[in-house]
C-alpha cells in the first residue's frame, strides 16, 4: 500500500508540473496573439484589403479600356495617346508590383504571426498556399504585362503600325487574363485575410475569457484551476497529515496490531491460566467470608463471656481489696512492697577523660593516614640497585616500610604519654598493638599502591571513610544503621579499637585482634611479593 501511494504521488507530481508547463505555454501563446492582433496590425491587414480590392478595380479598368480601344481605326490619330496610356499603364503597373511586393510581405508576416500562434508550418502552409500560388501568378502577370507595354511604348517608335497592332492585341489578351484572375484572387485574398484574423481573434478569446462555471471559463482560466486542484491533490497526499502520512500511520497501526495479536496469541496460555486463578480466588473468597462471618459470630459470643469476666474481675478485686484492708501490715511488708527487687552493679574499668576514651579509636586514624602519606612519598617500586629477583627487590622495600610502620607507631604512644598525659592501663601492650596494627595498615597500603598507584591512596582514603562509621568507635554499634551491622566484622578499625579500648582500660583478651592484624600482615605482604615477581619477570622478558 505504502507502494502504491508513493506512485500515485510520484505521478500526482509529475502533472502538477506538466499542467504548469501547459499553463505557461498558453500564457505565451495568449502574449503573442495580443502581440500580433495588436491595433498597429488590424491597421496593416485593412490597409492590406484596401490595396487588394484597389489593384482589382485597377486591373478590371484597364482591361475594360483596353477593350473598347479600336487599333486600326484610331491607330493613326492616337499613337501619341496610346503611348501617353502606355506610359500611364506602366505607372500603374509598377504600382501593382508594388502592392504585390507588399501582399508577398504581409503574407509573410502572418505566416510567422501564425506560426507564433502555436499553429504547426504544415497548417500554415495549407492555409496560405493558394493565397500565395494566386499572389505569385498575379505577380507574374503584372511582370509580363509591363514588359508587354514596355516593349509596346519601344514598338511604337521604330516599327511599323501592323507590329504595334499585333502587340496591342496581345496586350488586350494578357490584360484580360490578368484581369479574370485578379477578379478571382485578389477577392479571394481578401477574404482569406479576414478569416484568418477573424480566427486569431477567436482563439485569443477563448484562451482569454474567464467565467465561473466551466462552460464559460477560458483555456488559460480553465487550466490555472486545474493546476490550483493538482496542487491541492499534491497537499492532500504528500503533506504532513496528507495521504501519504495516513497511509503509514495506518500500516504502522496494523503492524502493530499484528504485534499486539502475537504478544496475545502468545500469552493466551497465560491469560486462561490467570481465569483459572481467578475462579480459584474467588472460591477461596467466598469461603474466606464464610468463614468471617462465623469469626465475628464468635466474636461476639467472646464479648459476651469477656463482658461476663470483666463482671467477676471487678467483684474478686473488691474482695481482694476488702482482704487488703483487713491484713495488718509491718515496716518489712512495706520494704518488700517498695523493693522486691535489689540490683547489684560492678565496674571493671575507669576512663579519668573523654580524650583517653576516644584514643582507642583515633590511634587507628592517626596510623592509616599516616600510611597513607608514607606510601605517597616513599618510591614504592623504585629500586635501589640492579634488580635480580623478586624477594630481594620486594625485600628491599618490606624492611623499609615495616620498620617505618613500627617505629611510628612507637613514636605515637610514646608522644601521646609523654606530652598529652596518655595513662594507658597496660603500656607495654598497647605499643604491641600499636606496633602490629601499624604494620598490618601499612602493608595493605602498601599492596594497593603498587597495584593502582595513586589510585590506590585514594582508595584507601575511601575505605577509611567507610570505618570512621563501621567501627563503632564514636557511638555504639547498636545506634548506627543497618549498612554499618553489615561491614562492622570486616573493618580493620572494628579489631584495632577493641585491641586499644583493652590495652587503656578493660585488659581484655587481645589474641583474637592480634591474630587478625598478623593476617593481614602475612597475606597482603604474600601479594605484595607476588607482584614484584610478576614485574621482574616482565622486566626481564
Amino acid at each position: 500500500m505504502n507502494r502504491g501511494v508513493t506512485s500515485v504521488s510520484e505521478g500526482v507530481t509529475s502533472l502538477k508540473s506538466g499542467s504548469g508547463a501547459i499553463l505557461a505555454g498558453m500564457n505565451t501563446m495568449s502574449d503573442e496573439l495580443a502581440k500580433s492582433l495588436s491595433k498597429e496590425n488590424m491597421k496593416n491587414m485593412e490597409a492590406l484589403r484596401g490595396g487588394l480590392t484597389s489593384i482589382n478595380k485597377g486591373i478590371q479598368t484597364l482591361n475594360t479600356e483596353l477593350q473598347k480601344m479600336d487599333v486600326e481605326g484610331q491607330l493613326n490619330t492616337t499613337v501619341s495617346a496610346v503611348t501617353g496610356g502606355l506610359t500611364s499603364i506602366q505607372g500603374s503597373l509598377l504600382n501593382s508590383q508594388t502592392h504585390m511586393g507588399e501582399l508577398q510581405t504581409a503574407i509573410g508576416t502572418l505566416k510567422m504571426q501564425l506560426l507564433a500562434s502555436g499553429k504547426t508550418e504544415d497548417e500554415v502552409n495549407a492555409m496560405l498556399l493558394p493565397l500565395m500560388q494566386s499572389a505569385q501568378a498575379v505577380g507574374g502577370d503584372v511582370s509580363a504585362i509591363a514588359t508587354t507595354t514596355s516593349g509596346l511604348a519601344d514598338s511604337l517608335k521604330n516599327s511599323n503600325l501592323s507590329e504595334v497592332t499585333q502587340k496591342v492585341d496581345t496586350l488586350k489578351s494578357n490584360v484580360s487574363t490578368l484581369a479574370e484572375n485578379s477578379d478571382v484572387v485578389l477577392p479571394n485574398s481578401s477574404t482569406t485575410i479576414e478569416k484568418l484574423t477573424s480566427g486569431l481573434q477567436g482563439v485569443q478569446s477563448a484562451l482569454d475569457k474567464t467565467g465561473e462555471t466551466a462552460d464559460q471559463m477560458g483555456l488559460i482560466q480553465a487550466m490555472g484551476a486545474v493546476n490550483t486542484g493538482l496542487g491541492q491533490l499534491d497537499t492532500g497526499i504528500n503533506g504532513e497529515k496528507g495521504l501519504k502520512a495516513g497511509v503509514k500511520a495506518y500500516t504502522d497501526g496494523v503492524s502493530q496490531l499484528a504485534g499486539g495479536a502475537e504478544q496475545l496469541t502468545a500469552n493466551s496460555a497465560a491469560l486462561n491460566e490467570g481465569a483459572g486463578k481467578l475462579t480459584s480466588g474467588a472460591a477461596a473468597l467466598k469461603d474466606g467470608s464464610n468463614r468471617l462471618y462465623d469469626g465475628t459470630v464468635s466474636m461476639q459470643e467472646g464479648l459476651s463471656k469477656l463482658k461476663d469476666g470483666s463482671v467477676t474481675l471487678a467483684d474478686s478485686l473488691n474482695d481482694a481489696g476488702d482482704e487488703v484492708k483487713a491484713t495488718n501490715t509491718d515496716e518489712d511488708t512495706v520494704e518488700m512492697f517498695a523493693a522486691p527487687v535489689e540490683t547489684k552493679g560492678s565496674t571493671y574499668s575507669r576512663i579519668d577523660n573523654n580524650g583517653s576514651a576516644m584514643a582507642a579509636y583515633m590511634m587507628g586514624v592517626g596510623l592509616w593516614v599516616a600510611c597513607i602519606a608514607f606510601c605517597v612519598m616513599y618510591p614504592l617500586m623504585k629500586p635501589a640497585g640492579e634488580v635480580k629477583n623478586g624477594i630481594r627487590w620486594w625485600f628491599s622495600k618490606a624492611s623499609v616500610y615495616l620498620i617505618i610502620a613500627s617505629v611510628q607507631a612507637v613514636v605515637m604512644v610514646l608522644m601521646l604519654k609523654l606530652i598529652l598525659g596518655f595513662q594507658p592501663e597496660y603500656l607495654g601492650r598497647t605499643i604491641l598493638v600499636a606496633m602490629v596494627a601499624s604494620m598490618a595498615f601499612m602493608s595493605v597500603m602498601y599492596f594497593f599502591n603498587i597495584c593502582f598507584d595513586k589510585v590506590g591512596s585514594y582508595l584507601m582514603l575511601i575505605f577509611m571513610v567507610l570505618q570512621l562509621g563501621g567501627s563503632a568507635g564514636t557511638y555504639p554499634l547498636e545506634l548506627s544503621s543497618d549498612f554499618y551491622h553489615k561491614i562492622h566484622e570486616r573493618m580493620p578499625f572494628t579489631y584495632s579499637v577493641k585491641a586499644f579500648r583493652s590495652t587503656i582500660s578493660t585488659g581484655q583478651d587481645i589474641s583474637g585482634e592480634m591474630a587478625v592484624f598478623i593476617g593481614m600482615i602475612v597475606v597482603f605482604n604474600l601479594l605484595s611479593l607476588a607482584v614484584f615477581v610478576y614485574k621482574t619477570k616482565k622486566e626481564k622478558i
